[in-house]
């Protein structure tokens, strides 16, 4: 297990290359997701040694408020990644956080793949494939809670454990497991939820491969199994709530609060779910993939991004994988029944609620789950257990072809080592380099870092697309870090401060310098080539604004205390 850790540890470096060496100032991640993490991370490091709240970044938004109460915060950023932002700073705190999940994903699922009985070398693969999937990186570098996919393979390991003839404290670590998911991320306990359901099961109306209860006794053994599970889970619950309550309204409002926040519909729920020539097309972010190929993809996203739907199994887990399925023939039934079962489950709710084949309308549970449970909409994250469940599969191929192959003796016991080249080569998306270089940052924040206190609004603030705007917001808050000033920038869409800001645009207008100067903003921001984009002008002569100077296409305005004519002025 150390062994496939400290590989999965050097491959992880290697793929987030050169992060290692400037861990505080290049970022395992991209603009957008990671950025925005960043940015909150910045605050819980920076609120606690400045008397200002943890949970409520009063610098954005400003004057009307962050939002930060619509925030889903999850028990997992507040009680390590906080301190852990704190001790070493944000970026170097993402960058732990992403890049240790790799060598944590792979270490679970080696012990889980050895407990179903497969040896060392297949072992090491089902978790090097598993930990090292497209959607994983995808996740690291964006979502960093979904990284944490460990969860499914421990889950899976203790009740494994349990029905092999272990105790019930494997049950208790299997709900303790559980609860910790939930702490982790909301989705990964739904996903998880989903398939220890499923997996619960077919545990009860399979016999195991010894002397079996009658099936009434196996139903009343898998009561009281359920029954420990849920007990140690639920008391990791009230920490949950009480992250999601942290508002002074009380339990009620935080709750009717998400909910209105987090409705979804059917048709973005459509969008993020998967299809199925996402699990055989080629990663777009692998060098080694043709043009034309990463063209189809992208033309082929339906409403989604490749952050949700980078599936891709893999060609050698595929192939490995059938050949792990005829290993039911020969006494393998229990691990190949196992990674067929969840790979199942994975696949039917990753699905989008109805397709239509000929003239048949097939329906998935995503139709109903979306309607009972609107606060999920991304349906396709539970390609994480497909994987798992192939990679598993695979890996009972490995053993088999790898026994095939010690048969002859000599070097063709080499050839074993085969899979793990082609799967590296399969699941790499470098080069070039993926990391992001944060500091130093654009000189405008520098800038602004050396200046008097005042509250700073950045353009676009709203215009363009959603998906947009977002990431430019992100991209905002990100150097707050830097010139330490409040913001409008940055509050929740649903903030009265997010809904405000369609009234301040275009920058340049009458009306809008003078609600700037009424909500007390000083600094004015104009990224010029994103304002244009966006179909807008960008002139330097604002009355109300005194243009002080450009820098890396920003253009830098002071609002001036009553209207004026505009003049430009170097300071």
């Amino acid at each position: 297990m150390l062994l496939v850790a400290a590989i999965a540890t050097l491959l992880a470096l290697f793929l987030s290359f050169p992060v290692v060496l400037h861990p505080t100032t290049m970022l395992f991640g991209s603009v957008g997701d990671a950025t925005g993490t960043v940015a909150i991370y910045w605050w819980w490091s920076y609120a606690p040694t400045h008397g200002l709240p943890l949970l409520d970044n009063t610098w954005t938004g400003t004057p009307l408020g962050s939002g930060w109460d619509h925030i889903p915060f999850v028990v997992f950023q507040v009680l390590l990644m906080a301190p852990l932002s704190f001790l070493v700073g944000p970026v170097a705190a993402y960058n732990i956080g992403a890049i240790a999940s790799y060598p944590a994903t792979a270490a679970v699922t080696f012990l889980l793949a050895r407990r179903l009985g497969m040896g060392s070398m297949a072992a090491a693969f089902a978790a090097l494939a598993f930990a090292f999937m497209p959607l994983h990186t995808e996740k690291a570098t964006a979502h960093l809670d979904q990284a944490h996919m460990e969860v499914f393979p421990a889950f899976l390991l203790f009740g494994l454990r349990w029905r092999q003839g272990g105790s019930k404290w494997n049950l208790v670590a299997a709900g303790a497991v559980a609860g910790l998911t939930l702490w982790t991320d909301v989705y990964l306990a739904f996903i998880l939820s989903v398939l220890a359901a499923g997996l619960f099961v077919l545990s009860m109306l399979i016999p195991g491969d010894g002397n079996e209860p009658s099936l009434g006794d196996r139903v009343r053994k898998h009561a009281v199994a359920l029954l420990i599970v849920a007990t140690v889970a639920a008391v990791f619950v009230p920490p949950a709530v009480a992250i999601g309550a942290r508002s002074g309204a009380g339990l009620n409002n935080a709750v009717s609060t998400e909910v209105d926040v987090l409705q979804r519909t059917m048709f973005e729920i459509r969008a993020y779910s998967a299809r199925p020539w996402e699990y055989v097309l080629p990663w777009h972010s692998n060098p080694f993939v043709p043009s034309s190929v990463k063209a189809f993809e992208a033309q082929h996203l339906h409403g989604s991004n490749p952050t949700e739907n980078s599936l891709f199994l893999g060609y050698t887990v595929l192939l490995l994988a059938v050949i792990g399925l005829l290993a039911t023939r020969r006494g393998r039934r229990m691990p190949v029944v196992l990674g067929a079962a969840t790979l199942l489950i994975g696949a039917v709710f990753a699905s989008p609620p109805s397709e239509h084949l000929g003239g048949l309308t097939m329906y998935f549970p995503s139709d109903v789950l979306g309607q009972l449970l609107p606060v999920f909409r991304v349906y396709s994250r539970f390609g994480m257990i497909v994987m798992l469940g192939a990679a598993l599969i695979a890996g009972i191929g490995l053993d088999v072809v790898r026994r095939r192959l010690s048969l002859r003796g000599g070097s063709w016991r080499a050839l074993a080592l085969i899979p793990f080249i082609t799967l590296g080569l399969e699941f790499t998306n470098v080069p070039p380099s993926r990391a992001l270089a944060v500091l130093p940052p654009p000189p405008e924040y520098t800038w602004l870092q050396s200046q008097p206190q005042g509250i700073l609004v950045e353009y676009p603030l709203a215009t363009g697309p959603v998906t947009t705007q977002e990431i430019q917001t992100r991209q905002y808050t990100l150097y707050q870090m830097v010139h330490l000033h409040q913001m409008f920038n940055g509050a929740v869409p649903s903030s009265p401060a997010g809904k405000y800001a369609s009234q301040l645009e275009p920058y340049y207008s009458p009306e809008t310098v003078d609600k700037l100067r009424s909500l007390g903003i000083r600094y004015v921001f104009v990224h010029r080539r994103d304002y244009v984009a966006d179909g807008l002008e960008t002139p330097r002569s604002v009355p109300g604004l005194r243009y002080i100077t450009t820098l890396d296409d920003t253009d830098i305005f002071v609002v001036t205390s009553s209207q004026s004519k505009a003049s430009p002025n170097p300071w």
